[in-house]
């Protein structure tokens, strides 16, 4: 269930604010959180090869384990713990970021371990995106809904993969993943993820 800060009490507030919290740098905006989402799944899709599965005899194309994005973010130091990490992850699941594949009625909550899931095409990004358009309460600053819709409209804003002219998932080193008033596609000798800057994700 997605709620205002004001339901979640004092306790919870806090936990969500800091979900998207850097050490150093801190996302205290619904854009800044937004912005940040997005660079994960940015950075999840470009150190992650998503390859088919099996699952119960059932044979699962282009997905990856949950744990595989557990221990990535992990490594790149984007979460305090597993538990933090799925949290995160959980965030970029309900925005649609990431979709649930073994199991596709999980659509709230990310499960670390055996979970399949995979990376959206860009037209099911754009479609929850327009659904979020028609939702009121995505309008409302300081609601996860307003948060994952600017997830969205960042993620959008690169290029489509498709396209002749645009810079693939993959082509890390040709966008700068620092925290920024739009997203921005410039060739950077230094890569930032939530303002700490960290190692070559892909060649």
């Amino acid at each position: 269930t997605l709620v205002t800060k004001s339901e979640l009490g004092s306790d919870h507030t806090l936990k969500y604010e800091s979900q998207w919290q850097d050490s150093k740098v801190g996302n205290s905006t619904d854009v800044e959180k937004g912005q940040a989402m997005a660079d994960i799944a940015y950075v999840l899709r470009a150190s992650i090869t998503p390859r088919q599965r099996t699952r119960m005899a059932q044979s699962y194309a282009d997905c990856f384990e949950a744990s595989e994005a557990v221990e990535t973010l992990l490594g790149l130091g984007l979460g305090a713990n597993r538990k933090d990490v799925a949290e995160k992850c959980s965030l970029l699941l309900r925005a649609g970021l990431i979709a649930p594949v073994s199991h596709p009625d999980d659509i709230a909550k990310f499960k670390d371990g055996t979970h399949l899931y995979r990376f959206p095409e860009h037209q099911e990004i754009k479609a929850a995106f327009d659904k979020l358009l028609l939702d009121d309460e995505a309008e409302v600053e300081g609601t996860e809904k307003h948060v994952c819709m600017v997830a969205l409209q960042t993620t959008l804003e690169v290029p489509d993969s498709s396209s002749k002219a645009a810079t693939t998932f993959s082509g890390v080193s040709t966008r700068s993943l620092r925290p920024r008033a739009r997203p921005s596609i410039l060739a950077a000798p230094e890569h930032y993820v939530m303002g700490v800057k960290v190692a070559e994700f892909a060649a």
